[in-house]
């Protein structure tokens, strides 16, 4: 294989489901800041540092994504 054959053959961002993962919980931390926020009855089950550490796992897991370049199998 050459370099060109490689990039070709690369996947894509979108079509990775880590990625969309690592959106996901990105995204998902204004929602639980709002709920924590302006609902009085999700105030109790939503802690404090719940988007923060959603927005940060959202991170962590897109950052190792584009970091690992091994597949975990056998091609």
């Amino acid at each position: 294989m050459t370099i060109a054959t490689d990039v070709q053959a690369a996947k894509r961002w979108w079509s990775s489901k880590t990625i969309w993962l690592g959106a996901h919980l990105m995204a998902a931390a204004p929602v639980l800041e709002y709920a924590r926020d302006n609902s009085t009855l999700l105030h109790a089950y939503v802690g404090k540092a719940d988007a923060a550490i959603s927005f940060c796992l959202g991170v962590i897991v897109v950052w190792l994504r584009n970091v690992t370049r091994k597949p975990i199998g056998k091609p």
